[in-house]
């Protein structure tokens, strides 16, 4: 086993950084809590006290309930005691943990792993060097913790036992103990290296997941959308259809109503044309008529102009004869009273004569 002369200055330096932070909890911060413990109950045995507050402390070291904060402040000493003044928290892990194990199983380490294996470091650090603590140094811590001295000889039990767990964590990556049930440790870095791929791989599903998720969730909104244009457009086309439909009745009433007046032109038109045929009946009729009556009245005037001209034959016959047996008579009849009596007759004849002729113009009348 390496002795603690054996390592390097560097690794030294990184010891007593750490066991500063560590010194000062245990000189000042729970040292501070036993005596307010104390305050409380003035009864309790102070070391007792004292013992209880630092395995509490150690204990949630253990469980990882503060490790974080304590690598913070640890973080804080590596700052302004090293040239890393710009270091953050990972990098105080590796810095500090590189020293503890192979090179090759660092690598192959994840982070989480390093601070559990860490955490597991201090724990074992701070069972060991309290044990001294409780042993050796409770008096000084009560009644002379700012004396330099004492300060220094918790400085070296703390670089003493830090030393010692390097060298059995790293003992035990390079030398497996057979008796160990355990898996060894080449094989466990097998496994590591096939579960560090596993989880990995698991991270990759799990961030193609997340993806997936987010692809899924636009494409949900997009469909919400699609679907609100959709009913949009389905109300919009409701509205149109109704529009439409509306128009269309707006056109068969507009179809009725020309077809009515076609239907009352064409009765119209229909009922002048019969007016008109009518009309054209009557005046064919009435000059049918008028032409009847004409030829009627024509055939009358020609009868009557044939009967006068009968009348006027029988009436010149009559004369004819009468004038003969007048002739006769005179020359029958004396000079004197044979002329009187002839002009009477005459005159008389003539008389009757003329009233044959009114009696004919009353008939053309």
């Amino acid at each position: 086993m390496e002795s603690i002369n054996s390592n390097n200055s560097k690794f030294i330096s990184k010891a007593e950084i750490v066991g500063s932070h560590f010194i000062n909890r245990y000189c000042n911060a729970l040292y501070n809590t036993t005596s307010k413990a104390l305050l409380n109950n003035p009864s309790l045995n102070k070391i007792d006290v004292y013992k209880n507050i630092v395995y509490e402390y150690i204990k949630c070291i253990e469980k990882n309930i503060n490790f974080e904060s304590e690598m913070k402040l640890i973080l804080v000493y590596f700052q302004s005691c090293t040239k890393y003044g710009n270091m953050d928290i990972n990098e105080c892990i590796d810095f500090i943990l590189i020293d503890f194990v192979p090179e090759s199983v660092f690598t192959s380490i994840t982070e989480k792993r390093k601070k559990t294996l860490l955490c597991e470091i201090f724990v074992n650090i701070l069972k060991n060097f309290t044990e001294h603590v409780i042993k050796h140094f409770t008096n000084f811590i009560f009644n002379n913790r700012e004396e330099e001295t004492y300060i220094n000889k918790l400085q070296e039990l703390f670089v003493k036992e830090f030393c010692l767990e390097k060298e059995k964590v790293y003992n035990k990556c390079i030398n497996p103990d057979p008796k160990n049930k355990m898996v060894p440790f080449d094989i466990f870095i097998k496994i590591q290296e096939k579960m560090k791929s596993v989880i990995e791989s698991k991270k990759k599903l799990i961030d193609d997941n997340k993806q997936l998720c987010t692809i899924i969730q636009n494409l949900k909104l997009q469909m919400n959308n699609i679907n609100n244009e959709l009913i949009t457009v389905n109300n919009t086309n409701e509205l149109y259809s109704q529009q439409i439909l509306q128009l269309k009745n707006n056109v068969n009433k507009l179809n009725n109503i020309i077809q009515n007046a076609n239907d009352q032109k064409y009765n119209n038109d229909n009922t002048k044309k019969s007016i008109i045929v009518n009309n054209t009946k009557q005046m064919y009729i009435k000059n049918d008529n008028n032409k009847n009556e004409i030829i009627v009245q024509e055939k009358n005037n020609k009868n009557v102009e044939n009967k006068v001209d009968d009348i006027k034959v029988v009436n010149n016959d009559k004369i004819i004869e009468e004038d003969n047996s007048f002739d006769s008579e005179i020359n029958n009849s004396d000079d004197g009273d044979k002329e009187e009596d002839n002009k009477d007759y005459f005159i008389s004849k003539e008389l009757e004569y003329n009233s044959d002729d009114d009696d004919n113009d009353n008939i053309f009348q």
